[in-house]
């Protein structure tokens, strides 16, 4: 049995298995993202140019630990227009079918902006009755009122209130967020 392969390794067939059975051994492969092989369901691999280890699960490779990266975010507000954001900051990682977030935004002047906060997320979140209005994330507005916030999920973002449904902007309003979800496709 196989432990271990490099992208580069050749498989030879060894007591009349084929290539492919071979293959199914095999407990970890690593590779990049463009030599990445065909999968195999239970194949793991580590892809050394995207630090990812993504598992095949028979239909498809499900990521399931890769670095925190950079995303984009855009925060409004649910009625009225926010004068102006000065930070709007998003970082994500997948996990096994979820996204885990980090994000900040900044109200520099908060115009009309009333009721909620709404930001977009990296990646959709899953549809269907669980997820939809989940809480997905919490945190604090750190600058104005201290105030506890939370952020709920919906299509491809995050509607986000005080814990006693207040709204959580204001001039001057810096909040920060963390949470995690299930996004729409486990799949890479």
């Amino acid at each position: 049995m196989i432990n271990s392969v490099t992208s580069n390794t050749p498989i030879t067939a060894v007591w009349g298995n084929s290539v492919a059975t071979e293959l199914n051994a095999v407990k970890r492969v690593v590779c990049t993202a463009g030599t990445r092989p065909t999968g195999a369901n239970g194949i793991e691999i580590y892809e050394t140019d995207t630090k990812r280890t993504l598992v095949h699960d028979g239909t498809g490779w499900v990521i399931m630990n890769e670095p925190w990266q950079n995303g984009s975010t855009v925060m409004t507000a649910g009625i009225g227009t926010l004068s102006s954001l000065d930070i709007q900051t998003m970082k994500f990682k997948r996990s096994d079918g979820a996204v885990d977030f980090r994000a900040r935004y900044r109200i520099v002047f908060n115009g009309t902006g009333s009721t909620f906060l709404q930001a977009t997320l990296p990646l959709p979140v899953e549809a269907g009755a669980v997820t939809d209005s989940a809480i997905v994330g919490w945190g604090r507005e750190g600058t104005v009122t201290s105030a506890m916030v939370i952020a709920q999920a919906g299509g491809s973002g995050m509607q986000i209130i005080t814990y006693n449904n207040a709204y959580p902007g204001g001039n001057n309003a810096d909040l920060r967020i963390t949470g995690r979800y299930q996004m729409a496709s486990r799949y890479s």
